[in-house]
């Protein structure tokens, strides 16, 4: 075997170990319940492994967990797969409107700030003062005299 698969295995087979004795629990737990496990089921814990399996890594290696442990969360993990990946998905979601939210209020305050800096600009450019201004673009914009 090589190096690269060995490293692998040592890093990460807990995990993987873990999350399948997580999903049989689980299932055994459905049967337990009295209900069968459908396909549908099975295509959608099969579909949600991966994430459960980088969810119960991200957790284990945070902590500095052994490879018991590992194996332990990554159980854990496995078991409530649904309710777990349906929370980070709310929490991510509620997040991310936060951020949303900060970052239209700074755009705005961005936006009011780079206006004041053209507006200064255009009057020192110009040179002109606020009430002269705009009595010059009333005459500009009133109607004209006839001209005798």
């Amino acid at each position: 075997m090589s190096p690269w698969i060995e490293g692998l295995v040592v890093k990460y087979g807990a995990v993987l170990l873990g999350v399948s004795i997580g999903t049989a629990a689980k299932y055994g737990l459905t049967m337990g319940e009295g209900r069968k496990v459908t396909t549908g089921e099975l295509v959608s814990d099969l579909l949600l492994v991966p994430l459960v399996c980088l969810v119960a890594a991200f957790i284990g290696i945070k902590f500095g967990a052994d490879p018991m442990t590992m194996a332990m969360i990554s159980a854990f993990c496995a078991v409530s797969s649904d309710r777990l990946i349906r929370l980070m998905r709310e929490r991510f979601m509620e997040r991310v409107a936060t951020e949303i939210d900060v970052i239209q209020q700074h755009k705005g305050e961005m936006r009011q700030s780079s206006q004041i800096e053209q507006s200064a600009a255009h009057v020192r450019d110009e040179g002109l003062n606020a009430p002269t201004a705009g009595s010059a673009m009333l005459r500009e914009l009133g109607p004209n005299p006839p001209k005798d």
